[in-house]
């Protein structure tokens, strides 16, 4: 797990990444790198947040050969720089891994970790299940299942359901489709996120793009298209991988308790009128008015709670808004330098959560900042090293000769 940010106005971009890794949800270490300089013409970047392996290979080491097929392309915009990003890692050699082998084998191991009682819940509450399913997952994930065919699949999730599942036809359908969406949600849950943001050659404003990369299937690159700005003028706060320390700074609340302080709102409103039609029914004549007369006007006036609940959801947004606004309108303005403070800033108390509360420490380390801006290419505010500078010359020298 991680916590990055990318903040940007008309001039600049600062980009800001812990440096911890988690293993197993266990164990963490720190020191690793996920923030890249790919190219000073024009100036580009990439972050990496996620899984750190692709193929069974560190996404450390494909983006340093990523770096060296660059220096025989001209690429001039992100998105040029983010789309062939996808290319190499679709046609790289993976000498030492089978990309088939090894989506066959997540899907084997989906299968044989199907417990039981799993699937006598999957078979009673089929239709629950999938409501629930289809009401959590992300829009994000259902176009890109429109958007891959998977025909070819369909047998694998039949045997499944042959083998563990003893139900009629016309229920194979929707269990499909469950499975279906667990295998890509567990999919996503051990994605690459890939940032790569800069200035487009041609462009006066900044750029970025952002992506989950999934998997290889048949010589394919399955990857979800997450969000995508070009040439913009206007300022932006976009933080990846855990955004819920950022996102209260910037709004005020935790949107986990907006959430809760809405749903609450709503079912309280609605449940009084539900009570109240229960003890009305106790009472065949309340004040000279016959039952079905009452219930009706009482129905009638929930229509209204609907009004109400909408127009409190509406507060909360504006109350956000109220929140968010002069943070983002003071971005606008922020010279260079203060974009990276407040990059480097949001990252470090987003780390001094997690150092406080009970969980895994799942960020922290040195922080590196970058700063991007069209007039002095790509710049390190920050970047740590595993090592003593004044040990390593020919590490430094060995740069300056690739201009890097």
């Amino acid at each position: 797990m991680t916590a990055e940010i990318l903040i940007m106005n008309k001039g600049a971009i600062s980009m800001a990444t812990d440096s911890v890794m988690t293993v197993g949800n266990k164990k963490t270490y720190t020191g690793v790198n996920k923030l890249f300089m790919l190219s000073n013409d024009p100036a580009m970047a990439m972050m990496i947040y996620g899984t750190a392996e692709f193929m069974e290979m560190p996404i450390e080491s494909l983006i340093n050969e990523y770096k060296k097929d660059i220096k025989t392309k001209n690429y001039k915009t992100v998105s040029e720089f983010s789309e062939n990003f996808m290319e190499f890692l679709k046609n790289y050699s993976f000498s030492k891994s089978n990309p088939e082998k090894i989506f066959q084998e997540q899907l084997n191991d989906f299968k044989n970790n199907l417990k039981e009682d799993f699937v006598n819940l999957i078979i009673n509450e089929t239709d629950d299940i999938l409501n629930e399913i289809n009401s959590d997952f992300d829009e994000k994930l259902v176009k890109f299942l429109n958007s891959n065919e998977y025909g070819e699949y369909d047998s694998f999730f039949d045997e499944i359901i042959e083998d563990k599942f003893n139900v009629r036809n016309n229920q194979k359908r929707k269990i499909r489709e469950i499975l279906q969406k667990i295998v890509i949600n567990n999919l996503n849950k051990r994605s690459i996120g890939i940032v790569v943001a800069g200035f487009n050659k041609d462009d006066i404003y900044p750029s970025f793009s952002a992506n989950n990369i999934l998997t290889i299937v048949k010589d394919k690159l399955w990857y979800i298209k997450l969000s995508k700005v070009t040439n913009s003028k206007y300022p932006i706060i976009q933080p990846f991988a855990q955004t819920d320390v950022i996102n209260t700074f910037l709004m005020g609340i935790d949107f986990e308790i907006i959430n809760d302080i809405i749903y609450f709102f709503e079912k309280t409103i609605n449940g009084y009128h539900n009570k109240l039609l229960e003890d009305i029914e106790k009472n065949r004549i309340i004040g000279g008015k016959s039952l079905n007369k009452l219930k009706k006007e009482i129905k009638l006036s929930n229509m209204k709670n609907n009004e109400v609940s909408s127009d409190f959801t509406k507060l909360m947004t504006d109350l956000i808004s109220a929140s968010t606004n002069p943070i983002i309108n003071s971005i606008g303005i922020l010279p260079k330098e203060e974009l990276g403070n407040m990059a480097e800033s949001l990252i470090n108390i987003t780390s001094l959560k997690r150092k406080v509360d009970d969980n895994l420490e799942t960020v922290g380390g040195d922080i590196d900042v970058a700063i991007i801006s069209k007039s002095d290419g790509f710049i390190w505010v920050k970047r740590k090293h595993y090592f003593d500078f004044n040990l390593n010359y020919q590490f430094f020298n060995k740069k300056n000769k690739q201009h890097i």
